[in-house]
């Protein structure tokens, strides 16, 4: 079902991601986006004792490749499509990175989401390095055919310039991509070389199940984002940090608003709607819905389906922006920059959790931050995606699925361990019958169930790291993440033996 969803949203979440757009450049009188990234690097690399140098080397992408794709259209006539893809570091391989469809791609939006990207894996410690592709378009201008025929030209020009490949860099789906495009990437890819290379499944993530994709990739961005809350909300890990920003333990009866009712904002939801949260807010490309008494989150998305939007849905309202309204938790889960210097002043949430890339500006982040409100960064907060993209990566490698071989096992092993704790009683003369368990109580784990575990302890693995650092250096989260990641890349160099002076 959620499958089936996420496909028929795909052009409403283009048309939302080009309105919220044309939303910030009316109102951007801020640095732009690779600006922003940069200053927040700048702002944590102050807090380590790493040289400028060396500094410099992490921050700047290693290679830019733009390019201009030719597609022939339906009336016969050719078009030129502008391509980008930055690798931004090879400190480890493949690079790892979305493709985005929008007709406000460019150069600098591409290297900045690389850049976030390297730090975003390196937080997380997935072994990929950074990277990020697009295509400066507008999909609603192309029949399928053409946009299949721009999709096999622009996988063609990557070969070309041995920019793609299982072990040099995979791409995934971003904005305005989905299954279908990578399925086409990873079948042009397979035509070329899949009598030469054996791993050539692996050439892309995202992929439909049929194609090599893995269960639990479509929902596990909005995964890892309520993974991410509940860590803050209920860990006794993170009391400090709640109390810190004076925020009251759980999840139940929390209420939270969503930017952007896409794969990330759904999913963050429906999670949290099933732990006992509610959902009271949503902003779409056509206005908002807000409820302080709740909002029926599939009938939302039910209608938002039929309708392509939310305007006329019960309790919509015509506000340009969910940010000002009563909630605890704030998911911000569209396009950059989307919390600015004028919104931010005016928000009430006292947790944010940043499901979408570089959603904050570095002047919103100052005001927020002096408002105490706890920001979960990007760059830990929506890295489920590429986390579960990396299992997708690995089960294409070693070519099996991931609960085939240990499924039996594990129910074998449990009903063993059982049998010896009932013989081991007996002996002791308590008389004990395992035998009449449920099914349930011994059987392996599924694919999904694994995808799911393995999600939650990398992501709670790397925000305990992260909050360490940011107290050991008294700085926010989003620093403290910047400081973690900047140092495990400038490990691999140190490592490397890389000398620059």
């Amino acid at each position: 079902m959620i499958r089936k969803f996420l496909k028929m949203r795909s052009s409403i979440f283009q048309k939302q991601a080009f309105a919220f757009s044309a939303h910030q450049k009316h109102e951007d009188d801020e640095p732009g986006f690779l600006e922003t990234v940069h200053t927040f690097f700048k702002q944590a690399a102050s807090h380590t004792n790493i040289s400028q140098d060396k500094l410099d080397l992490i921050r700047c992408p290693d290679t830019t490749l733009k390019m201009s794709v030719p597609v022939l259209m339906d009336n016969g006539q050719y078009k030129i499509i502008t391509g980008f893809r930055c690798h931004h570091k090879h400190h480890r391989l493949p690079m790892k990175g979305g493709t985005r469809i929008a007709p406000n791609v460019d150069i600098e939006e591409v290297e900045a989401l690389a850049l976030l990207m390297t730090l975003k894996l390196a937080t997380v410690e997935v072994p990929f390095g950074g990277a990020k592709g697009g295509l400066c378009m507008d999909p609603k201008q192309f029949s399928k055919t053409e946009m299949e025929r721009v999709i096999r030209r622009y996988t063609l020009e990557l070969a070309k310039y041995n920019f793609i490949g299982p072990g040099i860099d995979v791409p995934g789906p971003d904005v305005g991509t989905g299954e279908w495009h990578m399925d086409i990437m990873k079948d042009t890819y397979h035509t070329l070389y899949g009598l030469h290379d054996f791993n050539v499944t692996a050439v892309v993530t995202g992929k439909s199940l049929v194609a090599g994709g893995i269960k639990g990739r479509p929902e596990s961005t909005g995964l890892g984002v309520y993974y991410c809350i509940r860590n803050v909300l209920e860990r006794k890990e993170f009391k400090e940090l709640r109390d810190k920003h004076g925020i009251t333990e759980g999840i139940k009866g929390k209420t939270f608003c969503v930017q952007g009712f896409g794969a990330v904002g759904y999913n963050a939801a429906k999670f949290l709607i099933e732990q006992g949260a509610k959902l009271v807010g949503v902003e779409e490309f056509d206005g908002c819905v807000y409820n302080p008494n709740g909002i029926d989150v599939e009938n939302l998305k039910k209608y938002l389906t039929k309708n392509k939007g939310v305007k006329g849905y019960t309790d919509f309202v015509a506000d340009k922006h969910i940010f000002d309204k009563q909630c605890d938790i704030l998911i911000p889960a569209a396009m950059e920059k989307a919390i600015n210097k004028h919104n931010s002043p005016g928000i009430k949430a006292k947790l944010i959790a940043e499901g979408g890339n570089g959603t904050t500006t570095f002047e919103a982040d100052r005001i927020l931050n002096n408002k105490n409100v706890l920001i979960i960064p990007d760059i830990l907060c929506n890295a489920g995606g590429v986390t579960c993209s990396y299992f997708e990566w690995l089960k294409n490698i070693e070519h099996k699925q991931p609960g085939r071989l240990t499924m039996e096992w594990e129910k074998k092993s449990k009903l063993i361990l059982l049998e010896g704790i009932q013989k081991k009683l007996g002996e002791n003369g308590m008389k004990v019958d395992f035998s009449s368990l449920a099914p349930e109580v011994t059987r392996g784990g599924t694919d999904l169930e694994l995808v799911q575990t393995g999600l939650d302890s990398i992501l709670t693995n790397a925000f305990l790291k992260v909050q360490n650092v940011t107290k050991e250096r008294n700085v926010s989260l989003r620093l403290g993440a910047y400081i973690w990641a900047i140092e495990r890349v400038h490990l691999c160099y140190e490592n490397a033996g890389l000398t620059l002076k």
